[in-house]
């Protein structure tokens, strides 16, 4: 799905694995783990009508429609791809793990 309106900005979360141990003779020493799984976060939002000011494209989707399909991918249990273009292109199988909306 093309989102309807561009999102102004997109966060990208990258963070590293570690433990933090207290041990009797050396005292509090950081165990340094892996890379994590990067994150993405956006805001957008589904317009019921088309507005040329705003909106990427004519056709948009119907607002309800466009939610119901987002929370059906983030049920399947299965990988999204989210494609972003521009100055960092990023195309990545993604998993839905929080989705807001509101009317």
């Amino acid at each position: 799905m093309r989102l309807p309106v561009n999102p102004a900005t997109f966060r990208v979360i990258s963070e590293h694995g570690y433990n933090d141990i207290e041990t009797a003779q050396l005292g509090e020493i950081t165990v340094i783990g892996t890379r994590r799984l990067r994150g993405f976060s956006f805001e957008s939002f589904f317009p019921r009508d088309y507005n040329p000011t705003y909106c990427e494209y004519a056709e948009i989707p119907d607002p309800e429609t466009a939610v119901n399909t987002i929370e059906r991918w983030q049920r399947s249990r299965r990988p999204a791809r989210l494609t972003i273009a521009g100055s960092r292109d990023i195309n990545v199988p993604v998993t839905i793990r929080r989705f807001e909306h509101e009317e």
